[in-house]
Order: structure tokens, then C-alpha cells, then sequence
């Protein structure tokens, strides 16, 4: 019998962070394809690749002259901050599953999250990937 396979959402309640988020919810998209699998893992490589180049890099900055340690970094530092930007998209497009789409997020959104409560957006990204980790290795399916 032939089915189409639909997005399972389930909720992530934020109250578990703190107490003055009681009765907020995001929806988190548990099954993503594979497609979005797969751009998860080249982004956490390209992310890694990135920092990895900055740390390895800062030694060899000091024998650099001032102009081009600076534009070095900078190069570095836009490839980081791509890579993060991306990285958001992908949140965004998992975190926003309600029906209801004034709850949807942007990587901006998600960005100015970050900036403003480092920890709730390390709890919701920490959360969320249990969750999806969970539905996909089976281990809380009914």
C-alpha cells in the first residue's frame, strides 16, 4: 500500500528552561528528509572547518603585517558567520512547524534570539536535536 509520509511535529515546551515560559511551545519537525539531514551534517563540518582554520591560523597571524592579519581574520571570521547563518535557516525551518505561522522564525530572528538568551537558544537547539534524535533511533515512538 502506497502513503505519503507526513512531517511529525512534535512539541518542545519551554517552561523545562524556566518557569516564565510556562505554556510556550515550539513545534519541532522530528522527521526531517534525509535531503535536510544531510545539510545539517555539512553545516556542523563547515561550521568546525571554519573554526578550525581561525584557531589554526592565529599563529601564524603574528607574522603577518597588521593589514593582512586583519583582512585574514575577516575572511575567516564572514566564513564562520555564513556558515551560522545557515546553520539558523536550518533551525527556522525546523522549529517552525505550527499551523499557526505567526510562530515561525527567521534566521534573524533566531540570530537576535541567540544574542539576547545565549542559554535558551542552546537549550531549544540541545532539546530539539534529542527529540529528532530520539524519533529517528526509536526510542520514545508509541
Amino acid at each position: 500500500m502506497k502513503f505519503n509520509i507526513p512531517k511529525i511535529k512534535k512539541p518542545l515546551s519551554l517552561e523545562a528552561y524556566d518557569e516564565s515560559f510556562k505554556g510556550i511551545e515550539l513545534q519541532v519537525w522530528v522527521n526531517p528528509t534525509r535531503d535536510m539531514t544531510n545539510k545539517s551534517l555539512e553545516i556542523q563540518i563547515e561550521l568546525a572547518a571554519a573554526l578550525s582554520a581561525l584557531d589554526a591560523v592565529e599563529n601564524k597571524l603574528a607574522k603577518l603585517n597588521k593589514v593582512a592579519r586583519k583582512k585574514k581574520v575577516e575572511e575567516l571570521q564572514e566564513r564562520f558567520d555564513s556558515a551560522l547563518k545557515v546553520q539558523r535557516e536550518w533551525w527556522a525551518r525546523i522549529l517552525s512547524q505550527s499551523k499557526d505561522t505567526s510562530t515561525h522564525w527567521t534566521a534573524d530572528e533566531l540570530e537576535k534570539l541567540d544574542e539576547e538568551d545565549t542559554a535558551l537558544w542552546t537549550y531549544i537547539i540541545k532539546m530539539a536535536a534529542e527529540m529528532i534524535r530520539s524519533h529517528r533511533d526509536g526510542s520514545k515512538k508509541g
